[in-house]
C-alpha cells in the first residue's frame, strides 16, 4: 500500500504513518509505513481473505494528527 501525503500543497516528510487494516468485526491489524521520500509512505502487508477491508490512514507529524478511511476491494 502507498499513500501520497501533502501539506499546504507540498510534500509531507518525516511523518509517522501507520495502516490500520480490518475486514467486518474481525480483529484489526496495524502495519507501520516507511517514507519512500517526497511525501510518500508505503507498507507491505497480505490480505487473508476476499472481499472488502476499510484502511485507515494514521499520521502523525509536529501538531499533526490526521486519520482517513478508505474501503479496499480484494479479489
Amino acid at each position: 500500500m502507498t499513500v501520497h501525503l501533502t501539506k499546504d500543497g507540498k510534500p509531507l516528510t518525516g511523518a509517522t504513518v501507520r495502516f490500520e487494516i480490518w475486514q467486518a468485526d474481525n480483529k484489526h491489524e496495524f502495519v507501520d509505513a516507511k517514507e519512500k521520500g517526497n511525501g510518500e509512505y508505503e507498507a507491505m502487508d497480505t490480505f487473508a481473505n476476499k472481499g472488502t477491508y476499510s484502511v485507515k490512514v494514521h499520521v502523525e507529524a509536529d501538531q499533526l494528527h490526521e486519520h482517513q478511511i478508505e474501503q479496499v476491494t480484494v479479489q
